[in-house]
């Protein structure tokens, strides 16, 4: 069995390639990035759009025992969608609706989607649940969201199975510090670690409260 993973050379997508790896799975990477130094060791990698219909039939046609997808392409900046939406939109929403379109197209009906906590709204100390109320407060939000109500029409509509994974701002690396969190995260564990490497000079902390 082999797993297609978008987005392989991404913090998510590296950390859920070795895991997957190490327990003896085989794993096809599509990536939009070109730096062989952000490729994981022993996996099928390609470089394309997930939006582009002809590399997922050459990926299928040379892995047709692939089972599962798993979306983790995508842009994550919540100020950088405030900034521009539209880029945003157009990659989380539109390029992801025909990549699902195109894997059901090809008979790959089983996804796992990263999505993200974004989705909620304000939660008194910040603990939410899986039945706490949906309002997503930024344009990154609004865009797993809308991606979550297209899966699941998706899955009405042509038998897809999906699960939809809503993170916190996961931090850390794999078991053996193949790979870990970003240095340009806005992340506090990551900007934390930058004022201990004297990378950044301070560490400051918002708010009036």
């Amino acid at each position: 069995m082999k797993i297609l993973i978008t987005g392989g050379c991404g913090y998510l997508g590296k950390t859920i390639s070795y895991a997957f790896t190490d327990n003896g799975y085989e794993c096809v990477v599509l990536d939009i990035a070109a730096d062989p130094s952000l490729q994981v060791p022993n996996v099928y990698f390609y470089k394309g759009d997930i939006a582009d219909l002809e590399i997922l039939k050459t990926i299928v046609s040379e892995h047709p025992d692939i089972s599962v997808a798993i979306h983790c392409a995508e842009l994550s900046s919540v100020a950088l969608s405030v900034e521009n939406p539209y880029e945003y939109y157009t990659i989380n929403v539109v390029k992801t609706m025909e990549f699902y379109k195109n894997l059901q197209t090809l008979g790959l009906k089983k996804i796992i989607f990263s999505s993200s906590a974004a989705v909620y709204a304000h939660a008194p100390g910040y603990m939410v649940t899986e039945q706490s109320p949906i309002r997503p407060r930024s344009p990154f939000g609004r865009t797993k969201y809308i991606t979550e109500m297209i899966l699941r029409d998706f899955c009405i509509a042509y038998g897809m199975k999906c699960i939809s994974l809503r993170y916190f701002n996961p931090l850390g690396a794999d078991p053996r510090t193949r790979c870990g969190s970003i240095k340009t995260s806005s992340n506090i564990i990551s900007r934390l670690i930058r004022v201990l490497n004297c990378e950044d000079p301070a560490f400051i902390i918002s708010g009036n409260d």
